[in-house]
């Protein structure tokens, strides 16, 4: 104000007051020494070019502000993400132009218009929720929905907000980026399409080999058991025939002989026979779950010494499962067992099988020195892998904890 009316006065009124002023001053110049005047002057000389360099600089200040208060709207119109100013209520105070393309309306028709008049109906609670969280803290929040265009076309947009203060302090408005997320969303969509087809085509894999290992087993066990026991037969015959003859060194050689061949020829049948176990063992499906469980804790501590146990829950002693529940579970006991007989330096190991609710829950445990957290969540742990893939596949889950010293537990749930 005080400028405005120093520029509203002519030279002649600023000499008059100046004038006054300095005979209100008192002062007597007349009587003022020469040299003070010059001094004066000169000081005066001095501090007039220092006006003038200091509105030089300030002139060059003006010119770059304008500079860049141009460049910052044009980055904010012209940028690739959309920015609001919203009021607490939703209103569009501001938006750049990238707004008004997202949403296909004039900008200028944007302000005073309700965001939520955008956001699809069914997201709405969502968006409310989302303001008011802004308005609560000082975080920034994120917020993913459904938008439609003013022209009606839908599409998904990512909210990043945050409120800004008043003089007062209070939360005034509420600052918004709006990206459009469409292409990754369908992308997501396409991901999640693969993965649902991969899934299917995994599990109709699984019980493809499971159908191809229970048929090749049943074939080895019965072609080669059948010839096995032919020769058996045959070997048999031979030497009672021998036998009959008399005595001789020939004769002791080949009885000899014969008694060899009859001990290779069982070595080669129960090599035959855990060769058809170990591909699909017949008491899995013959007995069912729980003696499957059981001839594999006796297997295991046949092969390594490790004391084995079954521990059953009182719902699962005496009943039947799915096949591909019994086929998944018998298949990760297995190699949770194997794990534990390679690696964990175990003496002892538990096979519990119980009923949770709605879950079916399978646990191998052992008192070993404990697999390390590196070791489960390791890539090429193909085991593991393996186990968690079998488990997924029916809409379980799988949790492996160790404890260095004290063993390892490997927990699978199945609906």
């Amino acid at each position: 104000m005080t400028k405005r009316k120093i520029q509203s006065l002519q030279p002649s009124d600023l000499r008059q007051r100046a004038e006054e002023l300095v005979r209100k001053a008192g002062r007597d110049l007349s009587v003022m020494p020469v040299e003070n005047v010059y001094r004066l002057v000169q000081e005066l000389e001095v501090h007039q070019i220092e006006l003038n360099l200091q509105n030089e600089e300030l002139r060059k200040i003006q010119q770059e502000l304008e500079v860049s208060r141009d460049e910052y709207f044009e980055l904010y119109d012209f940028a690739p993400t959309g920015y609001l100013t919203l009021e607490p209520s939703g209103i569009i105070l501001n938006a750049n132009l990238r707004t008004a393309m997202l949403l296909e309306m004039e900008r200028a028709s944007l302000i005073h218009t309700k965001l939520s008049y955008f956001i699809a109906p069914a997201e709405t609670e969502a968006f409310s929720l989302h303001l008011q969280q802004v308005l609560a803290d000082e975080a920034t929040h994120t917020c993913e929905l459904q938008m439609r265009k003013h022209r009606g076309t839908m599409f998904y947009a990512r909210l990043e907000s945050v409120g800004t203060r008043d003089a007062e302090g209070n939360k005034n408005q509420c600052r918004t980026a709006l990206i459009d997320i469409t292409e990754r969303k369908q992308a997501e969509e396409d991901l999640r399409h693969a993965y649902e087809q991969l899934w299917v085509l995994t599990r109709e894999l699984k019980e493809k080999e499971e159908k191809e290992r229970k048929q090749f087993a049943g074939e080895l066990h019965e072609e080669f058991g059948q010839s096995l026991t032919s020769l058996m037969l045959d070997l048999a015959w031979v030497s009672r025939r021998l036998s009959t003859m008399p005595s001789s060194s020939s004769r002791t050689a080949i009885q000899a002989k014969i008694t060899s061949m009859v001990g290779l020829v069982d070595q080669t049948g129960d090599a035959v026979r855990r060769m058809a176990s170990s591909i699909r063992p017949s008491v899995l499906d013959d007995l069912g779950l729980v003696a499957a469980l059981e001839w594999l804790a006796q297997e295991c501590q046949a092969r390594s010494g490790i004391r084995s146990e079954v521990v059953l829950g009182p719902q699962v002693a005496d009943k039947e499962f799915p096949e591909a529940q019994s086929t998944t579970l018998f298949r990760i006991a297995q190699e949770l067992s194997t794990n534990v007989m390679r690696h964990s330096q175990a003496s002892e190991m538990r096979i519990s099988l119980s009923e949770e609710g709605e879950w079916l829950v399978l646990s191998v445990k052992d008192n070993g020195i404990g697999v390390a957290q590196s070791s489960i969540d390791h890539p090429k742990s193909f085991g593991i892998l393996g186990i968690r893939e079998r488990a997924s596949l029916l809409g379980g889950e799988c949790t492996i904890v160790g404890k260095p010293g004290k063993g390892t537990t490997a927990t699978i749930r199945l609906p």
